[in-house]
């Protein structure tokens, strides 16, 4: 029961001493989860500046780290308009999928009709699915975004050793003509925003971000995909199922050709409860698929873990997971939701913690996945390039590896921490002091393991908030 696994936890949490009931008065009320009192302060470490961090939201931090940058060539803000969206587009026609649907409908009794017809409903899915980033629209969203970063959070924080590796890993990309795949984790719509913001703000080369064809809503739609986002079916299945799967490949095979940074979620969809969903391996699969062939050469492949202190959506995903049905995205749910962020709480969602794990050539993982799988002794004659079965095998390898990296590279936040400490208190409450204890307690078995901790805000004190100073306890 989850009582007894409670109760079982708490053997493991260090138990109050008999001078911590009467500290200052602080108390913590575990029972509805409002803390009372700065938990997060001098009490848990000596503070310090760390140099490994840089918070995205410090113009002081950004602008010290970009000229870093652009003295070691990593500003690629003049190539981004290299990718030729146009001819990505019209690729898609002349694709041998794309053409053997065709000419088989041309076979039919229906004939040349039937062959107009499906390459006209070719064409609109290709609209449908196109993008193109604009520097102009890039640039003033990145304004708007920075605005409502501003306000509701307290830092995007990024480790910098690796955010020099991605830059560095974008300038080989490019020099090579190939892209590089983000595959983020998925917890909040905000993750759309992030890494297009950072990477713009950090003259970093754009991504062109796979989005589901939910948000392609009236007036936001166009503005996201002048912003890099193509929108996808949510499913593909129905009658055109086989033939939007051929153009959606086509299109993505054609990104790759031309060099195009491509972002977008294994999981598929928001995680409600901040676990890693089960990995959808289809649009991986078809970003694996040309460069199994041989058709394209390369392509980089980097996880990427995206955490908050507090999920915006977090009553929404409540409510959801007691019941009840999931919002349809809409032009009038963007506005309420603009109308209620512009009266919450300044910086009430804490801070974003971004961090990347090692870029890998998709190649390289190809040939040794090939390579372990034959010496395994079960699949002797492992080749995915000519067996279904096995590159399905090959998917999921891949999709699980990226999962598994994202969960290595992840942050435990202040807030699961205390979540942690106080689900683990059988008492109705636990003193200040005694929790500030727990919580310490609690990093360092994190640390112990190889795990990695998120910064603690200096408090009190918002001048710190302000000059985007943070204080990080590894």
């Amino acid at each position: 029961s989850t009582s007894s696994r409670i109760a079982a936890a708490q053997e493991f949490i260090p138990k109050p001493m008999a001078s911590d009931g009467g500290d200052d008065g602080a108390r913590v009320v575990a029972n509805d989860m409002s803390v009372q009192g700065n938990i997060a302060g001098d009490e848990l470490s000596v503070e310090d500046t760390n140099d490994s961090y840089i918070n995205i939201l410090s113009n002081e931090q950004l602008a010290a780290f970009e000229r870093d940058m652009l003295a070691h060539g990593g500003g690629l803000r003049s190539q981004m308009s290299s990718v030729d969206w146009t001819a990505v587009q019209k690729e898609v026609g002349s694709d041998p999928r794309v053409r053997r649907l065709i000419d088989a409908a041309a076979k039919t009794s229906a004939g040349s009709q039937a062959t107009e017809e499906l390459e006209q409903r070719a064409l609109a899915m290709v609209r449908a699915l196109h993008t193109e980033i604009s520097p102009r629209w890039l640039s003033a969203t990145s304004m708007v975004a920075q605005t409502m970063f501003r306000r509701l959070y307290a830092g995007i924080i990024f480790d910098k050793q690796q955010l020099r590796a991605i830059s560095e890993l974008i300038a080989k990309a490019h020099a090579e003509n190939r892209s590089v795949i983000f595959l983020p984790s998925h917890k909040s719509h905000i993750d759309y925003i992030v890494l297009q913001y950072v990477f713009w703000r950090l003259v970093l080369r754009p991504v062109a971000i796979a989005a589901g064809d939910n948000l392609n809503i009236p007036i936001m739609g166009r503005l996201l995909r002048r912003c890099g986002a193509f929108f996808i079916r949510r499913s593909f299945a129905g009658p055109d199922g086989e033939l939007y799967s051929a153009v959606v490949a086509a299109y993505l095979e054609g990104m790759l050709r031309h060099g195009s940074n491509i972002m977008f979620f294994p999981e598929g969809s928001r995680s409600r409860n901040g676990k890693l969903l089960q990995p959808k391996v289809g649009m991986l699969g078809m970003l694996l698929e040309p460069i199994l062939s041989g058709a394209i050469d390369d392509a980089y492949i980097v996880p990427i873990s995206i955490y908050y202190d507090k999920v915006m959506e977090t009553r929404t995903y409540v409510t959801e997971l007691l019941g009840a049905k999931k919002s349809t995205e809409s032009l009038g749910y963007v506005i309420s939701q603009a109308q209620h962020l512009l009266v919450t709480r300044r910086r009430r969602y804490g801070n974003i913690h971004v961090r990347a794990g090692t870029g890998f050539s998709a190649r390289a993982y190809i040939e040794r996945q090939i390579s372990l799988q034959r010496r395994s002794g079960s699949r002797p004659s492992f080749d995915p390039r000519s067996t279904p079965a096995d590159f399905s095998v090959l998917k999921k390898a891949l999709a699980y590896h990226v999962l598994d990296e994202i969960n290595r590279v992840s942050s435990i936040t202040p807030t699961a921490l205390v979540g942690t400490a106080l689900l683990c208190t059988m008492s109705r409450g636990v003193g200040r002091a005694d929790l500030i204890r727990r919580v310490a307690w609690l990093r360092e078995k994190v640390l112990q393991t190889g795990g990695h901790v998120s910064g603690f805000f200096r408090l009190p004190g918002r001048a710190h908030w302000r000059s985007g100073e943070f204080c990080t306890h590894r």
